[in-house]
């Protein structure tokens, strides 16, 4: 029932117990005024036995259909009417909003798309349960959250000119992951298996033991390749923050189908560097980027990198960005690096910089690993 056409109808039966003088009037004007009362007392006392829990998947592709559906819980018996939420779905990545009403008594589930990548947070930013008569409402929680990310799409790149640039002469670093050819550094012991060199067995354990163990030689590693993505701390064009995605991954994708090691980071509020090893990774760590969230009074991409991305130590970066960064004449004193962005930008091209949009990206990355 709605407030005003109840504040109406109990003036009209008032007004016309007042005129009549009937007890019966008077006895359905005290009831229309108790019930509603009661029902919002106890709808009060359940409030607290109410839940909202978000259901869909983890990850989707981009410009396929998939359902979240909000479910409503309650312990036990709570005596309420309808329940009304704001929803809201944000990209964190591009900070896009789209908001809805919902009626969670009919409806709970939607279908839905993305044609850009990125993480969509599913939130409850309101909801209200309303008594049985649909007169008075009261405000529950609303902590459910549900993050879906939206994975990019990859192309071709062919990195090893690139890679092979960053190399650092001395690598003082070895693979925990991966055995190798050098063999002043152990990777693991292990019994003796069909194949195995003799130069690998280590004769003074295997005496030891009384049984045949060899030594598997080590892996060194150079880690100083970074792939860096400055995350947008505003909103920025949907376009162009999927042509950064997109090209952040397939750069990514590269380099591990190469067989190298190489670090990956961004910024979101503090620099989140990840170290990637291995195929089985990409996943995760692109997930985790799209799941960033910036704030507008974060720290820079260029500043973060500058004091705490230990640039001493890198032979090269490539730089993905939105806007050429402040700081770019002292990253270039500091390290290597190439800087992509997305945009055509006059300034960024005298400056050296790849621009890339999203008509030419995937070609303009590919040339930009031959100059």
């Amino acid at each position: 029932m709605n407030r005003i056409l109840y504040l109406i109808l109990l003036a009209v039966l008032a007004f016309a117990s007042v005129l009549t003088g009937q007890p019966l009037l008077w006895a359905l004007v005290l009831l229309m005024a108790v019930l509603p009362v009661v029902s919002l007392l106890l709808v009060r006392w359940g409030r607290d036995r109410t839940a909202f829990v978000w259901k869909g998947p983890s990850s989707v592709s981009k410009r396929k259909d998939f359902t979240v559906s909000l479910e409503m819980s309650r312990e036990g018996f709570v005596p309420a009417g309808r329940t009304i939420a704001q929803i809201t779905a944000r990209n964190r990545m591009t900070n896009e909003k789209t908001q809805f009403r919902a009626d969670l008594e009919r409806e709970h589930s939607w279908t839905m798309s993305s044609d850009y990548c990125g993480c969509l947070e599913f939130s409850v930013e309101k909801a209200a349960v309303y008594d049985w008569f649909g007169v008075f409402s009261v405000l529950l929680k609303t902590d459910a959250r549900k993050l879906v990310s939206v994975m990019p799409d990859t192309f071709p790149l062919e990195a090893s000119r690139l890679v092979s640039f960053a190399e650092t002469e001395d690598p003082q670093e070895y693979s925990p992951y991966k055995k190798g050819q050098d063999r002043s550094e152990t990777f693991q012991v292990r019994d003796y298996t069909a194949g195995d060199q003799i130069r690998q067995i280590h004769w003074k354990l295997s005496s030891k033991l009384g049984k045949l163990i060899v030594r598997d030689a080590s892996l060194p590693v150079d880690h100083s390749l970074l792939v860096y993505w400055d995350r947008p701390r505003a909103e920025t064009s949907p376009a162009c923050a999927d042509v950064l995605c997109e090209s952040v991954t397939s750069m990514m994708q590269a380099l591990t189908d190469a067989g190298n090691d190489y670090h990956a980071a961004w910024n979101a509020g503090i620099l989140d560097v990840r170290e990637v090893f291995s195929a089985d990774q990409l996943p995760e760590v692109v997930s985790a980027m799209m799941k960033a969230d910036c704030g507008e009074d974060d720290a820079g991409g260029s500043e973060l990198l500058l004091k705490e991305g230990n640039l001493s130590g890198r032979g090269l970066v490539l730089y993905f960005c939105r806007e050429l960064p402040e700081d770019l004449d002292e990253l270039r004193r500091q390290c290597s690096i190439i800087v992509f962005l997305c945009g055509a930008d006059t300034q960024a091209e005298s400056a050296g910089c790849v621009c890339l949009t999203p008509e030419n990206y995937q070609e303009e990355m590919q040339q930009a690993l031959y100059r």
